[in-house]
């Protein structure tokens, strides 16, 4: 199969930073199941497919995903548990337990916080 090239896409999206938000998204999608648009990978064997990152930019390339995937919801928020409860962002990600930035400075380990006389 030829390679896909950044030209190639641009000629459906405005810029190269949006063609890096829609080509990610488009990645972590396909990552989470979501199936492919364009007709060579449909027919493959998942595990024989290209890695998320190449489909998402040769379906850009093929003018089957463009900048509206940037109003779709992320995937990461559309989690829920199996009793249909839906995750807040503050389930999905903590700060409480990560040591503080003090707190490595006085350690007792740590050379440079002794005292130098």
């Amino acid at each position: 199969m030829a390679r896909v090239t950044v030209t190639d896409c641009l000629q459906h999206v405005e810029s190269r930073f949006q063609l890096i938000l829609i080509a990610a998204k488009r990645a972590r999608q396909l990552i989470h199941g979501d199936e492919p648009k364009i007709a060579d990978a449909k027919n493959k064997d998942p595990s024989e497919r290209e890695k998320p990152t190449v489909l998402a930019l040769r379906e850009i390339a093929a003018g089957k995903i463009g900048p509206e995937i940037l109003q779709e919801p992320d995937v990461i928020t559309d989690l829920q548990l199996a009793d249909g409860e839906q995750l807040s962002e503050s389930d999905l990600f903590t700060t409480e337990d990560l040591p503080s930035v003090d707190d490595d400075k006085n350690s007792p380990d740590d050379e440079s916080a002794t005292d130098e006389k």
